[in-house]
């Protein structure tokens, strides 16, 4: 008998990832015991805070958007609430739903509402946000689902809310109706401006602690943009302290309130962001597709300065296009490459996968391969997960996960197992029983070699 038995106590769904099918999964999430003794990958979008922060041109807003759409196409019935306070995003739904270059287009434009941040102010947006969460508990029956994920005392699914996603760009230049209405009564020049900025990050911590609560209990995803800027401290010569352990020294988000960094479940940094071309002015595409403009493409270091669900200090050199979103097949192939060619039998100009020996793949025509076919795009993905894990993660001595692709492959091709079946696998998981492909996880993958499936 347990002291709790006779306490009266309040059930809370545990916290969830849902994927991204990006390397944004393995840096933010494990593996899990999961129903029919699968291995889950726990691992994106979580019901939680997630910021992104960074200096402008760094790609946060369409890192952000572009994790929200690809992990909506695993996940029907989830919808994205954008609230654009600089209308880069809302402008144009067709061109973010394409951030999710495999999935139905109308689709995801349909499951997107886009809110103005010029209509929607701190005050109207926390009122929208309340007024969701009655709804969706008014409608609990029909979104919570059964997620494949064991609970290891009851040994039987956890439930898990259907994903309400949304995406804040930015909270540095959301506003409040109080800072509105007295520069319009007052004007910039009244002495009592001064205190505006104190007001406005007072309102915007509140703001973020009544978010946390609703994400928690009604299962929403909010991911927070913010723009850094330098510590201007004219007194001290000294360098300035760090914001974060892995932030850069002198550096923090700015109009964000006080405890940003503590009401944030994720805290990631865009730190850099370089043309990939393959000449000095940036004009000749190193990953080209059509008419790709020279300075369309660029690789953009995600740094996790802070995890609740996962170690910090972690990062993901995203490919990124401004006009495509995130590249997530050439995110892969120049990950792998650029880790001594890993999973490849040829370090060269033309790259063949171990995983899908057939196809000569370059830096020209990637995109292209990777778009027309699943089962490369899936070989490359195991490929990358693997050399991800082995790079960053800390696998024990003889995990199944240290294995090279390329003995992968060979016990594969000795086994009962089809690589063909293999390939058309999904390595995210859903609730969808409609769903075409089957769940397998990089994990259940290796471990079919390991002779433990």
């Amino acid at each position: 008998m347990s002291l709790l038995d006779n306490i009266s106590l309040q059930q809370s769904f545990p916290l969830c990832n849902y994927g991204t099918g990006t390397l944004y999964d393995l840096v933010t999430g494990k593996y899990r015991g999961g129903s029919n003794d699968r291995w889950i990958l726990n691992g994106g979008i979580v019901n939680m805070i997630q910021g992104i922060q960074g200096k402008g041109n760094m790609f946060k807003s369409t890192i952000a958007a572009g994790l929200v759409v690809n992990s909506m196409a695993h996940y029907p019935g989830s919808e994205a609430i954008v609230v654009d306070t600089e209308n880069s995003l809302i402008r144009d739904l067709e061109r973010v739903a394409n951030f999710a270059p495999h999935a139905n287009t109308k689709d995801i434009v349909s499951r997107i509402t886009p809110l103005s941040g010029i209509q929607y102010d701190i005050g109207e947006f926390h009122k929208f946000m309340v007024e969701l969460c009655v709804a969706k508990e008014k409608h609990k029956k029909d979104y919570i689902i059964e997620s494949p994920f064991i609970n290891p005392l009851t040994m039987k699914p956890e439930k898990a809310w259907v994903p309400t996603y949304v995406v804040l760009d930015s909270i540095t230049e959301m506003r409040s109706s109080s800072e509105t209405k007295f520069l319009n009564d007052k004007g910039i020049d009244d002495e009592k401006a001064r205190v505006l900025a104190m007001n406005d990050g007072l309102k915007k911590t509140i703001l973020l602690s009544s978010l946390r609560k609703m994400c928690e209990t009604h299962g929403i995803c909010v991911f927070v943009t913010a723009a850094t800027g330098k510590v201007n401290d004219m007194s001290s010569r000294t360098p300035q302290p760090k914001y974060l352990q892995h932030s850069r020294s002198g550096e923090k988000p700015k109009r964000v309130g006080a405890n940003f960094e503590t009401l944030t479940g994720t805290l990631s940094q865009a730190m850099s962001a370089s043309f990939m071309s393959m000449d000095s002015k940036g004009e000749v595409p190193r990953y080209p597709h059509g008419k790709t403009p020279g300075k369309d493409v660029n690789e953009v270091s995600l740094v996790i300065q802070r995890g609740k669900t996962m170690l910090s200090g972690g990062s993901v050199p995203f490919v990124v296009s401004q006009e495509h979103g995130i590249l997530n097949s050439v995110t892969n192939f120049n990950y792998c490459k650029t880790n001594g060619y890993f999973g490849m039998a040829e370090k060269s100009h033309n790259c063949k996968l171990h995983l899908s020996p057939k196809q000569n793949i370059t830096r020209t025509n990637v995109r292209e391969l990777m778009g027309a076919s699943y089962e490369l795009r899936r070989a490359l993905e195991i490929t990358a997960e693997l050399c991800f894990i082995q790079q960053t993660w800390s696998p024990s001595a003889g995990s199944p996960l240290t294995i090279h692709p390329e003995k992968l492959f060979d016990r594969l091709t000795k086994s009962s197992t089809k690589m063909e079946d293999l390939l058309n696998t999904t390595g995210v998981w859903t609730y969808d029983k409609k769903a075409d492909r089957k769940y397998m996880s990089t994990l259940d993958i290796v471990e079919l070699v390991e002779d433990k499936k």
